[in-house]
């Protein structure tokens, strides 16, 4: 299989609202009851990257980067979480999501997050497959984590290091 053209991935736009809104509203409709709703709270607490093809948004994922007080020996490490990923049903199964999640996981490395997080539906086989493609780990099930009391798995990876030296956590 060869690579499909690189996505344009940058910043969420004030143009890109609507675009966001729909996909929400079609993408998580069956693990949230408001979907569109969830999906801006997201954005407004996270940072949010667009994926475009000649133009015109395919996809987007929205990541929270946040110091925690340990990470294992580390004091006060950054973490991400990827609270949400989707991709426009006529463009799925093309390497979007890939590009996107690779983007987010660059973006999150160069911020200087050790690892992202991830909760998905445990049904939900293609975002799984996508994960677990780019080294995402299951970490933990979670009973009736979504609408319909559908389940989902947490998953972590650990990111490229970055140059920045980790304060250590005196034991």
């Amino acid at each position: 299989m060869t690579d499909p053209p690189p996505l344009d991935i940058g910043p969420l736009t004030d143009a890109d609202a609507r675009f966001v809104d729909g996909l929400s509203r079609r993408a998580f409709i069956r693990y949230a009851h408001r979907p569109v709703r969830a999906v801006r709270a997201m954005v407004e607490q996270g940072e949010t990257l667009v994926g475009r093809r000649d133009g015109q948004p395919v996809g987007f994922v929205v990541i929270r980067i946040e110091r925690h007080p340990r990470f294992g020996p580390v004091s006060e490490p950054l973490l991400a979480h990827l609270d949400a990923i989707a991709v426009s049903a006529l463009r799925r199964g093309r390497g979007r999501g890939r590009q996107l999640l690779a983007a987010a996981e660059a973006h999150a490395a160069t911020r200087g997050a050790l690892a992202m997080f991830l909760m998905t539906a445990s049904n939900n086989r293609r975002a799984r497959a996508l994960f677990a493609a780019a080294g995402y780990q299951p970490l933990a099930g979670m009973a009736a984590a979504y609408r319909d009391r559908h389940a989902a798995v947490l998953m972590t990876k650990l990111l490229e290091p970055s140059a920045a030296v980790l304060p250590m956590h005196a034991s």
